[in-house]
């Protein structure tokens, strides 16, 4: 179950990253005269750099230590499994 949930929200992340970036090459196109051929995939690069760039502002914002909780509970199985404790 984990696997699909996985899967589809990765395809589901692909797909809207794809329709975004069209969109905004599609809106970047608009103000500009058909001389300037690379206008919209600029102003696409730029908004697409902000999305990333208040994503990393989010991602920065987390605690250093806050994956380390599922590793130390791999971890203590992996000690578990290796030395064979009858405590695990």
């Amino acid at each position: 179950m984990a696997n699909l949930i996985f899967s589809v929200s990765f395809q589901a992340s692909m797909a809207f990253g794809v329709g975004l970036g069209a969109a905004a090459i599609m809106l970047g196109g608009l103000p500009f005269e058909p001389v300037h051929a690379l206008a919209p995939f600029r102003f696409a690069f730029v908004v697409l750099s902000l999305l990333m760039a208040f994503a990393l502002i989010d991602h920065w914002r987390l605690a250093h230590d806050a994956g380390a909780s599922p590793r130390r509970i791999a971890l203590e199985w992996v000690n578990c499994i290796l030395v064979r404790s009858v405590f695990c």
